[in-house]
């Protein structure tokens, strides 16, 4: 592939990580539409090119410039948010943990996000399986035991909704992990008061650094996947390194 057209699918790649990133914010619909329908185009030229065989460098080049200035227009979309007077109140509201100016300006600032009125549980779930096999107990005892004294770390993706890299978020479930043997589940008045849930999913996402809470495990009685193990023996295994370590199912 010619050197300008490979950096042609790169660029139009990057505009669909930044529309995915413009689109999360309110009060944006207008400039992510124009640009949505400018890439879309690009898009199309471009594998109608490659398609016909019709993609010169030339022709190639031309949609690269287009595509730059579109970059350019989103990258200057998302600069204003990042520069308002909002965004710069849930900046410092989050690295203080002023919980109750984040529940006003967040639902403002993402379009996705509402808070919850009423506390409820939240849960997580323990990953027991590496590469398709069973991890040691010891080893998923050892994850709760940093759980309990580490706490849960926030994530804040660029393009992930309700979050940001300034604004990172704990992501958890409204419902127990479907098919998950091992959940973690936070009592609703352990959470703390900076819980919202995306609209869309109905993912949950507590909005602070890391999350330190109390927290319960529970370990299913039976599961259905197929992973070479006899599950019984493993959950009383299981049981008794949690059990020795301070843990108790569904304490």
């Amino acid at each position: 592939m010619d050197d300008t057209a490979s950096q042609l699918e790169v660029a139009i790649a990057d505009l669909g990580r930044l529309l995915l990133r413009l689109q999360k914010y309110r009060g944006t619909t207008t400039v992510h539409a124009a640009c949505l329908a400018d890439a879309l185009r690009l898009g199309d030229r471009a594998r109608e090119g490659n398609r016909r065989q019709t993609l010169s460098p030339a022709a190639a080049g031309a949609l690269l410039a287009e595509a730059h200035r579109v970059r350019e227009r989103l990258a200057a979309a998302i600069a204003h948010v990042h520069g308002s007077a909002l965004y710069r109140t849930a900046v410092q509201a989050h690295a203080q943990a002023d919980f109750a100016t984040l529940r006003h300006v967040l639902p403002q600032l993402f379009t996705d996000l509402e808070t919850i009125a009423d506390p409820r549980p939240c849960f997580t779930s323990v990953p027991w399986l590496r590469r398709g096999r069973p991890r040691p107990p010891a080893d998923i005892v050892a994850s709760i035991v940093r759980l309990s004294t580490e706490g849960l770390a926030a994530e804040g993706s660029p393009e992930a909704p309700g979050t940001d890299p300034e604004l990172p978020a704990v992501p958890l479930a409204a419902d127990p992990p479907a098919e998950e043997p091992l959940v973690v589940t936070f009592a609703s008045n352990d959470v703390p008061p900076a819980l919202f849930q995306l609209a869309d999913s109905g993912s949950l996402l507590v909005h602070v650094a890391r999350l330190h809470a109390p927290f319960q495990v529970r370990v299913a009685e039976a599961i259905e996947v197929e992973a070479g193990v006899d599950w019984p023996s493993y959950r009383a295994s299981l049981l008794a390194s949690l059990a020795a370590a301070g843990f108790h199912d569904g304490d």
